[in-house]
């Protein structure tokens, strides 16, 4: 058992990384054009991920409390 694993170590077969590789995409490979249609296109998301969260709340908010009429 240990002349197996100082055999490994001697060919450098005992460092190998484990687990999984990571899963990120590589931006390096993505040219700046890319790059700034990618932003522009999530910017435009979350702008109107936020309008429409605005918009939703605001409802929440106007069924929660409703209008009292004044009595003369």
């Amino acid at each position: 058992m240990i002349y197996q694993w100082e055999r490994l170590a001697a060919e450098g077969r005992l460092n190998k990384p484990k687990g999984r590789p990571p899963k990120m995409k590589n931006n390096k490979d993505m040219s700046l054009e890319e790059k700034n249609k990618q932003l522009e296109q999530q910017v435009t998301y979350l702008q109107a991920k936020v309008a429409y969260l605005e918009k939703l709340d605001a409802l929440i908010q106007s069924k929660k409390s409703p209008t009292k009429k004044k009595r003369k």
